[in-house]
């Protein structure tokens, strides 16, 4: 049986203001789809948004519970350095 070799990911650099666009412009599509399905009176497109809320609210923690460690760029520089590939 053969191992699989170990895959890391390894993020090295997301500014302050990128994290917030990113986060906001996905609040700002679910409230779009929500907002507009009940200005519009459709509960499709109401249950559009709050599915689509859900699954990008769970990837988002299966993302945050993955092991996966952010690293400055420095850290980085350093962690490919020491051969912890």
């Amino acid at each position: 049986m053969t191992d699989k070799p170990v895959v890391k990911f390894i993020i090295i650099h997301e500014s302050v203001s990128k994290s917030w666009m990113r986060d906001s412009s996905t609040f700002a599509l679910f409230a779009g789809l929500i907002l507009l399905g009940v200005f519009v009176g459709s509960s499709t497109m109401e249950w559009a948004g709050f599915i689509l809320a859900f699954f990008v609210l769970f990837s988002r923690v299966a993302e945050m519970n993955s092991g996966l460690k952010r690293m400055t760029r420095e850290e980085a520089i350093e962690h490919l350095q020491n051969g912890d590939v």
